[in-house]
């Protein structure tokens, strides 16, 4: 099924996150708005550049140093009075150079992840530096019996993102209605049918869903992502595929169910999901478990040893029956699991 995926204005910028093990670099900003507060390098992009040459140049111009490779941690908006700023924010490490505050920069310094200033410039600094630390917990994916989930060591074969104007490559619409507003991708169901969007692309061996999703009030829950589907089907879910949730016909609870067979094969309790508030939200399966993170925390795991695994299978988002939003979508392709 087609969509129609609709474009808003907004001003885009690129900050850098530039990190050394637990700590981060924040600038004091030396302008308005926000003068005197801590911020997170970078300013707008000029015309015709990309967010990745943006980025170097701002921390060039703010900092005088150079950086390693950029990662893309999360997007986000940043309504200010004069416009509404659309935040692209990497985070690298400090290759080489001597930081000095320069450009718009008064003063610049170095933060642990658990020792953060409270005078931050905007509640959208507040929220990119809260994902950074919950990113930075990767080593928190820990399955039931402690074994760490190994998020550092997998290979991005996905991204869905923002600016948008487009779905990228790969992405189709098998469901429901899709758009976009105010940089957000926007997922709704069309009568019986769930909205669900797929990766078209098999991710090969054990995988991993992280992106952010909230409902739209007043709806509470069916946040759901699919995983081992074929994509055969009209919802890709044909003839096998596993389904987390956050809530859907299980209500109350996050829950892991096999289609088409259906039933609810592993549940856990619902955390205090509330309308409107951005989740983060990690789900897939590695070696014989089935998995969904509410950040940084387990919410339902389902161990069996018994299912068929493919070689590689398609990903997917999707609502059953709400109104949901998601943003910052990455598809991660897991090393093997050890042997059991």
């Amino acid at each position: 099924m087609d969509g129609t995926l609709y474009r808003a204005t907004f001003r885009p910028t690129a900050g850098v996150l530039i990190c050394r093990e637990q700590e981060v670099i924040l600038i004091r900003r030396g302008g308005d708005p926000g003068r005197g507060l801590w911020d997170i390098p970078g300013g707008f992009l000029e015309p015709g550049e990309t967010p990745p040459v943006a980025a170097r140049r701002e921390i060039r111009e703010e900092l005088g140093v150079e950086l390693g490779s950029l990662d893309l941690l999360l997007t986000d908006i940043n309504p200010l009075p004069a416009c509404t700023v659309l935040d692209i924010i990497y985070t690298a490490p400090w290759a080489s150079g001597v930081p000095r505050a320069g450009s718009d920069a008064a003063a610049w310094a170095w933060f642990h992840r658990d020792a953060l200033p409270e005078d931050l410039a905007f509640d959208t600094t507040r929220r990119i530096l809260a994902h950074w630390r919950t990113s930075t917990r990767s080593n928190s994916y820990r399955l039931l019996g402690g074994t760490r989930l190994p998020l550092a060591e997998a290979t991005r074969v996905a991204v869905l993102a923002p600016p948008w104007r487009q779905l990228p490559a790969g992405w189709q619409i098998r469901s429901g209605n899709w758009r976009i507003h105010d940089q957000v991708l926007c997922g709704s169901v069309e009568g019986e049918h769930p909205a669900a969007l797929w990766f078209e692309t098999p991710v090969p061996g054990d995988h991993a869903m992280l992106f952010r999703a909230a409902t739209v009030p007043p709806h509470r829950n069916d946040i759901n992502c699919y995983w081992e589907g074929s994509g055969d089907g009209w919802d890709g879910t044909d003839p096998q595929c596993t389904i987390g949730g956050v809530g859907g016909w299980w209500d109350g609870l996050t829950g892991i169910e096999r289609y088409p067979e259906g039933g609810l094969r592993a549940s856990g309790r619902l955390l205090a999901i509330q309308p409107g508030r951005m989740y983060e939200i990690c789900a897939g399966r590695w070696g014989d478990s089935d998995f969904v993170f509410i950040d940084g925390r387990l919410a339902v795991q389902l161990d069996d040893p018994a299912a068929t695994r493919r070689p590689a299978s398609r990903v997917a988002l999707a609502t059953w029956n709400s109104h949901v939003h998601f943003a910052s979508v990455q598809v991660y392709s897991l090393p093997a699991a050890p042997s059991s």
